[in-house]
């Protein structure tokens, strides 16, 4: 901890909310530069048309070649209290070939890890498709 009384730890801790003081604000998120052919997508499951916050929300970034994904990101919201990046999902895919299995196979892993609260328990199938749905636009082309 340093004299603000804020632990400035790495931010590898995804249980932690985030580690600003409350004089400070996020002004910008600096991503990595798009590989060669590298593809992305993002999507919400919203519970009505005009809903400022997402039940669930995931985004993907992936490189594929000759059919194999080569590299691959995913991250979801709105199923902790902080952004999840989903390891299990990324290893499940990386250097194996794009199929519709494979892709359902991956999903089905971050699914795995869920524990929801009572009455969220509809947030696994929604984390489920949410994720395949961003994933399948992101390796495949599709646009959204």
């Amino acid at each position: 901890m340093d004299g603000t009384g804020c632990d400035h730890g790495d931010g590898s801790d995804p249980t932690r909310d985030h580690l600003l003081t409350p004089k400070q604000i996020l002004t910008a998120v600096t991503l990595p530069d798009p590989l060669p052919g590298e593809r992305a997508a993002y999507n919400r499951a919203i519970s009505r048309a005009k809903a400022e916050w997402p039940l669930v929300e995931a985004v993907a970034r992936a490189t594929v070649s000759d059919s194999i994904v080569t590299t691959v990101a995913v991250a979801a919201g709105g199923i902790a209290h902080t952004p999840l990046r989903l390891p299990e999902v990324e290893e499940a895919l990386l250097g194996r070939e794009a199929t519709p299995e494979n892709l359902l196979t991956a999903v089905t892993a971050a699914t795995a890890r869920c524990t929801p609260l009572p009455g969220t328990r509809y947030k696994i199938e929604l984390l489920r498709d949410t994720v395949l749905d961003v994933l399948e636009k992101a390796i495949h082309g599709e646009r959204a």
